[in-house]
């Protein structure tokens, strides 16, 4: 009876017997001499993949010489080494080639899930803040000068420190030989001490410094009678003279902290004066009096 005959079928035969039905899909194209049969390898097949025939794929397996078996499923090839195994274990060692190749072939056929919309971080603005320049600490200057239109010279030494970062304050002294002449057989000299206070605008990119300043100069004269004028005795007298001044200065750096300066300026004095013996003018001293420097700027790191 039909029921009796399915009863006493053991896995293998049903599967060829499924296998050979009518319409039934054919998995398995197996070559000849491989060592083993088709129910040993669906069998070892179906311990991996227990849904075993579950592909519309045809697996087509050949012998190679009887120490290795090609597998071919569509389009992809893999050959498994056999050496030294017969029957059912060398059907679970290409029962597990075979496997692997079906669950690439499954993954293969997965289609990535289509990105979605790509993700915008806020924009996070970073400050930089601008560098930060340190004013620069007390410079004293020492600066070597002549000016005119009266013929005069001397040195001033000067001590400037920031107020800001481009801002600062000036303080000056120095010694000059002041205009000097003759009359009335008396020889008259002066010597000057300029005092200058003011503030100075440092233009760090141009290496330029503009500075403004009231000026006050002590005169000392002297005056002495030549020797046909024996009657007359030597005098000395003290004259104040004083007044705005405007400066323009140029500075280089050197070795170190030392730095080179050109400067130039101009005095609008008052209160100037001439000096007169006997009724005639010895010197004439100046309104305006221009003058020019060189010198060495020294800074003190602060």
């Amino acid at each position: 009876m039909p029921g009796a005959l399915s009863m006493g079928m053991g896995p293998g035969i049903l599967l060829a017997v499924l296998v050979a039905l009518p319409g039934a899909p054919e998995v398995l194209d197996l070559g000849p001499d491989l060592g083993f049969d088709e129910a040993m390898l669906s069998s070892a097949i179906r311990t991996r993949r227990p849904g075993w025939p579950d592909t519309e794929h045809t697996v087509k397996l050949r012998a190679l010489g009887g120490d290795a078996i090609s597998i071919d499923v569509a389009g992809r090839h893999r050959v498994v080494p056999t050496s030294g195994l017969s029957g059912e274990a060398r059907a679970r060692t290409v029962a597990l080639t075979v496997v692997d190749v079906l669950e690439g072939l499954s993954l293969a056929a997965l289609t990535p899930e289509p990105p979605g919309p790509p993700v915008r971080l806020p924009e996070k603005v970073i400050s930089v803040p601008p560098p930060v320049i340190a004013p620069d600490g007390l410079e004293p200057t020492l600066l070597g000068a002549v000016g005119g239109p009266a013929l005069v010279g001397g040195v001033s030494a000067a001590l400037s420190g920031s107020i800001t970062e481009e801002l600062r304050w000036l303080a000056e002294v120095g010694v000059w030989t002041g205009p000097s002449g003759r009359a009335r057989g008396v020889a008259v000299s002066m010597i000057d001490v300029p005092i200058r206070l003011g503030l100075l605008l440092r233009l760090r990119d141009y290496g330029l410094e503009l500075g403004l300043d009231g000026v006050a100069i002590p005169r000392f004269v002297s005056a002495t009678p030549e020797p046909g004028r024996s009657e007359l005795a030597a005098t000395d007298r003290a004259l104040f003279a004083f007044g705005v001044g405007a400066r323009v200065a140029w500075a280089t750096e050197l070795a170190g902290p030392l730095a080179l300066v050109l400067a130039t300026g101009v005095d609008a004095l008052m209160s100037a004066s001439a000096v007169e013996v006997e009724g005639t003018t010895a010197v004439d001293t100046e309104h305006v009096r221009l003058w020019g420097g060189l010198g060495l700027r020294f800074k003190v790191r602060s």
